[in-house]
């Protein structure tokens, strides 16, 4: 698996991460990020603010409660399952009534420094795929 790293764009397995305008693709699914703010302090991060557009659904993340497609769930520990209710891929558009997403952290030393890992598992249809996304200060900003 290889990570290529410069000030704008970060690719990782498949997944295009552009750090500048908080656009990401991940895997033909396509995620607007809108106010996305991250800090990096030693060994936790931070999320402040986030907007997902996913398929017609506009989801809004915080450090504590997620609400997606109507529902809220708590995320204690920065880790929550998520009903999603549709899914578009290559112009698909696909329905996820009883499917999950899990989204948490975990952390793994890198050359020296601490570099957090927001880690995706979606189930679809039987089938579990990961995503991984590194974040790592870049110059002005952090993911």
């Amino acid at each position: 698996m290889s990570v290529q790293i410069s000030t704008l764009t970060m690719q990782m397995a498949g997944m295009s991460v552009r750090l500048a305008g908080m656009s990401v693709r991940l895997a033909g699914l396509s995620m607007q990020m809108a106010g996305m703010s991250v800090r990096l302090a030693g060994l936790s991060m931070q999320m402040v603010g986030m907007s997902v557009r996913l398929a017609d659904r506009t989801v809004h993340l915080s450090t504590k409660r997620e609400t997606l497609a109507g529902r809220t769930a708590p995320t204690a520990g920065r880790t929550a399952q998520m009903a999603i209710g549709t899914m578009q891929v290559a112009g698909r558009t696909t329905p996820l009534a009883d499917r999950t997403m899990q989204m948490t952290e975990r952390t793994a030393p890198t050359a020296g420094r601490t570099v957090q890992m927001m880690i995706g598992t979606m189930q679809v249809a039987g089938r579990t795929r990961v995503y991984s996304i590194n974040c790592v200060s870049l110059y002005f900003m952090s993911c």
